[in-house]
């Protein structure tokens, strides 16, 4: 399980695990990574294991998931990006999504879940049993807001007169730990100059 809050890099995370994990780089002992975004409508309308696996050639989606089935999940990683984001009657009615989860579909199959913490303690409370760790995003340090702006404004004087800047403007200083609002307020200072 990862929480973190809005706009401080689940999303971004779940992207790279399955980006290193199609290089090579990590966890090669799953035979598959599966990113299931819980905000798309495809897999929010999800009834059964096919259907969680959309794709736009169905023959392939259907001849993978047999063999997924056929395997009870083992070697597979599911990421359930966003589940804060599906709607409440699928998080705690009966769902294909908990169906998973309980291990009544996919019991040998990997699960790790990004929410917000809306989420998590229901996830906590009702899945203590299954979750093997829970980890929160926190963000970036102070070095990497530093590292940031220089990766974005490569003019030194405008990043001194930027960090200045967020001197004067404490609140908005604060603001620069989450990676997503870094990244506008430096864009709109650095579109400014």
């Amino acid at each position: 399980l990862v929480e973190g809050a809005p706009g401080i890099g689940k999303t971004t995370f779940a992207w790279e695990v399955c980006r290193k994990w199609a290089s090579g780089e990590i966890l090669q002992e799953y035979g598959l990574v599966v990113l299931l975004r819980l905000r798309d409508k495809h897999v929010r309308e999800a009834e059964t294991v096919f259907n969680l696996f959309y794709h736009t050639n169905p023959e392939l989606s259907n001849a993978v998931v047999r063999e997924i089935l056929n395997h009870e999940g083992e070697s597979v990683l599911l990421l359930y990006e966003g589940y804060d984001e599906l709607p409440r009657k699928l998080q705690e009615q009966q769902s294909i999504f908990l169906d998973v989860l309980h291990k009544k579909d996919l019991p040998r199959a990997t699960i790790l879940i990004t929410s917000r913490p809306s989420a998590t303690g229901y996830l906590c409370w009702e899945f203590k049993e299954q979750i093997s760790q829970h980890i929160e995003i926190l963000g970036f340090t102070k070095d990497d807001i530093i590292s940031y702006v220089h990766d974005v404004i490569e003019d030194e004087q405008v990043c001194k007169d930027f960090f200045q800047y967020l001197k004067c403007y404490p609140y908005i200083g604060g603001m620069m730990y989450v990676p997503l609002n870094a990244m506008i307020v430096t864009e709109v200072y650095k579109d400014s100059q």
